[in-house]
Formats: C-alpha cells, sequence, structure tokens
C-alpha cells in the first residue's frame, strides 16, 4: 500500500539505518464495553503494553513502534512519552491494517484485526498470555505454536 509505504518513510527519518517496525495494535472498544459477554475475556492494559515493547527492545537496536488502535486516546496516555512510539494518521481501516501489515513484526491485543494485520506481517508477535481465557482447548494461544505458528510468542498477562 502506497500510503503506509509512505507513513513509514516519513517516519523512520532521523532513526538511522536498520531500523526495524514493530506494529501494534491496541483493541478496546466493545472488549472494553462488553468484556462480561465475551467469556470473560480482559483487554490487556498498561503493563502488557510496556512488557510488549520491552521484548523487542532487547532483541533490536533500532525499533519504532507504529501505534494503531479504536481507542487513540487511551494509547497516547500510556504510550505518548516514548521516543521509539509513533501513531498511525491513517484514515481507514483499511488503510491501519495495511500500516501494520507493511511492519516487520508485531504486537497484538486481542481480536481478529490485530491477529490478521500481524500474520500478514510475517515476522514475529507478541500476543497477550490472558490467564482468564474461556474458549475451546483448540483456539486458546498456548497452542499457536503447534498449530504452526511457531512465530507467535505469548507474554503473560495478569
Amino acid at each position: 500500500n502506497f500510503q503506509a509505504q509512505k507513513f513509514l518513510q516519513k517516519v523512520s527519518e532521523g532513526h538511522g539505518s536498520g531500523l526495524v517496525f514493530i506494529g501494534f495494535h491496541i483493541r478496546r472498544g466493545d472488549y472494553v464495553r462488553h468484556s462480561k459477554n465475551y467469556n470473560g475475556i480482559s483487554v490487556p492494559g498498561p503493563t502488557y503494553y510496556e512488557d510488549a515493547l520491552k521484548h523487542y527492545r532487547q532483541r533490536f537496536d533500532n525499533v519504532l513502534f507504529v501505534i494503531a488502535s479504536d481507542d487513540l486516546i487511551h494509547a497516547k496516555i500510556h504510550l505518548k512519552n516514548h521516543q521509539d512510539v509513533v501513531f498511525t494518521k491513517m484514515k481507514s481501516l483499511e488503510e491501519d491494517m495495511a500500516l501494520l501489515a507493511s511492519c516487520n513484526h508485531s504486537i497484538m491485543t486481542v481480536g481478529s484485526f490485530g491477529w490478521w494485520s500481524s500474520f500478514l506481517a510475517g515476522g514475529d508477535v507478541v500476543y497477550a498470555l490472558l490467564s482468564n481465557y474461556n474458549i475451546p482447548p483448540f483456539a486458546h494461544p498456548e497452542m499457536m505454536g503447534s498449530h504452526g505458528f511457531e512465530n507467535f510468542y505469548g507474554i503473560p498477562v495478569s
């Protein structure tokens, strides 16, 4: 997608060579409002965000996190003080997905939008390993590796 590449090129200025883009989708919206209706799935919060950022900062010397969210106000409150974080300025969900899919690696919270964006990006994926998932065993995040998703890494969330 031309707009996604243009955005990444612009935000990479001044970051030097070897820059690694990490797409980060923060889904809140209906999960926050109706979490009891979603089999008790909670939404990962700021502690998870920090742990996920730390995961990639330890792996790569030069990273830039590209944040997309259905609640940018929340995301900015918790992540705006990081020098290696930028927020998407795309105008549609499709452009957000194209941008996230254009990154080298991914971080996701919950939901299919983050999952597909991460899958399409093709790199490593950090996801929230929630202790309160009440879903069938075959769909549990811990089963990712046994289903051929060896590049998915769960970070425990309390």
